[in-house]
Formats: C-alpha cells, sequence, structure tokens
C-alpha cells in the first residue's frame, strides 16, 4: 500500500497525500488496535466520551524518503474516523525500532478492522514551482452576483470524478 502510494505522489510531484476513512465502532476492535498503539484510551478520552489522538510513523528502512502521522477519532455515537498522512520527507528523528514503521502503516490498521472494505477519501497538496504548467491555474476570480462575494479569488478545488473513473 504504501509503496504504490508514494509512487503516485512523486509522479504527480504531491507533497502530502491523505487517506481518510470512517468506519462504526462495530468494524474495529478498538482495544485490540489501542493496545496494540500503546495508546491509553482514558487519557485522551474528553468529558462528553469521544477520543482523539494523534500518532506518527517514521521509517524503518534507509531509502524511505517519507514519514506518517495518523489521526484517530472515536466517538461516543460510534461513528468514527482515521486520517493517515503521507508527507514526502523523512522525519529526523523518527527513526522507528519496533513496527508499525511508516512503510506498513495503513495495512497495520487494516488489521483491525472486522469488514473488507471501508470508503476512503483522498486529499493531497502540492507545491508547484514556475516550472509547472497547471491544468487549472489558480488563483483565479469567483464570478458571483452575491455583492458579498465580490472580489474574491478561487484558491483551491475540490474534483468529484465521474463514478466510471473511480471503480
Amino acid at each position: 500500500m504504501a509503496d504504490e502510494t508514494i509512487k503516485t505522489m512523486k509522479q504527480f510531484h504531491c507533497e502530502m497525500l491523505e487517506l481518510s476513512f470512517r468506519f462504526s465502532s462495530e468494524d474495529m476492535d478498538q482495544d485490540a488496535f489501542l493496545k496494540a498503539a500503546e495508546i491509553n484510551r482514558e487519557e485522551y478520552t474528553d468529558e462528553d466520551g469521544d477520543f482523539a489522538t494523534a500518532v506518527s510513523f517514521g521509517a524503518h528502512e534507509p531509502e524511505t524518503d517519507y514519514h506518517v502521522h495518523m489521526r484517530i477519532r472515536f466517538f461516543k455515537n460510534g461513528q468514527n474516523k482515521i486520517e493517515i498522512s503521507y508527507h514526502d520527507s523523512r522525519a529526523e528523528g523518527m527513526e522507528d525500532v519496533r513496527p508499525p514503521y511508516a512503510e506498513d502503516c495503513a495495512r497495520w490498521v487494516g488489521g483491525f478492522l472486522k469488514v473488507d472494505k471501508v470508503t476512503a477519501r483522498i486529499s493531497a497538496g502540492y507545491t508547484f514551482d514556475k516550472s509547472f504548467s497547471p491544468v487549472i491555474s489558480l488563483p483565479f476570480p469567483l464570478i458571483s452576483s452575491e455583492k458579498a462575494l465580490a472580489g474574491s479569488l478561487i484558491t483551491g478545488l475540490s474534483i468529484l470524478f465521474p463514478r466510471e473513473v473511480t471503480e
């Protein structure tokens, strides 16, 4: 998973790629996950009963030139979310001596899921220098008859691809 993700990131000059997925409490063995990650549930659970924390994964292999951050949210209502962010730089001082590693953290998390499939959202971050020619040039003016939006610029986009492209 990570090797394919990183290859894709490099191919498209991507600095950050985030996989975000939601699941119900029944779909994951949360206790086993937290135990394996050595995370104390009580320490990160707020007064409303919602759990939130973040962990980072450094590289294990010397040639790995990326690192990973993971945000974990287990909500009292049973609708949970994990976000795994791959970053295109090796984090100095984050060399992992024990698993899970940046190279396999998504697969590791998947091992705690009780379902075969989850729907993931993908977000990406790019910074282009002057050698790149964008397909859609940002920023561009927002055209609107709404007076409050006069002079506004579009500085980012969300692209929803046709369903047949994504399946």
